[in-house]
């Protein structure tokens, strides 16, 4: 099991990247314009993406608080309502660590089809393509950063 530390680790580097491939896309989408142009919409598409994603991600990580709060209402609806949040919250989150895999792979993946030109007739097969091609070149980068470690360690076991 992970440590709280690694699990922290973990999502500041998941965050990272996600910020990194959201300024690309929107250096991509706005095109050929001025400096001042391309700094004003990443300052507001970083401010739009903190607020909008971190104040989910709060919502989603306090869910559990809130739905107990409910569930002491007085209100049979209200308490009804909370017990459902409350047990809501360990399934949502068990479901968002795969599906913001799979989304992480296919934003990586779009950013490679569109700096190779990669075209696909359907936006549905486009989506599969862009995982596909996400996961592919993610799993080169694992494979070798893990033969750097080893050959890393080679040499350092070997001294």
């Amino acid at each position: 099991p992970m440590s709280e530390d690694e699990k922290v680790r973990g999502a500041i580097n998941t965050d990272r990247i996600l910020s990194l491939e959201m300024g690309i896309i929107s250096l991509a989408a706005i095109g050929d314009v001025s400096l001042s142009y391309k700094i004003a919409v990443l300052i507001l598409v970083g401010f739009v993406m903190t607020v909008g994603v971190y104040g989910l991600i709060a919502v989603i990580i306090r869910l559990d608080d809130m739905g107990l709060a409910l569930a002491r209402a007085d209100n049979g609806l209200k308490k009804k309502l909370g017990y459902r949040m409350a047990n809501a919250a360990p399934i949502i989150l068990k479901i968002l660590g795969p599906l913001g895999m799979v989304a992480m792979m296919a934003v990586a993946g779009g950013i490679i089809t569109h700096i190779f030109h990669i075209e696909f007739p359907h936006w549905t097969i486009g989506l599969l393509g862009d995982i596909a091609c996400g996961t592919i070149v993610g799993l080169i980068l694992a494979g070798g950063q893990h033969l750097l470690l080893k050959i890393k360690n080679s040499f350092t076991a070997g001294t």
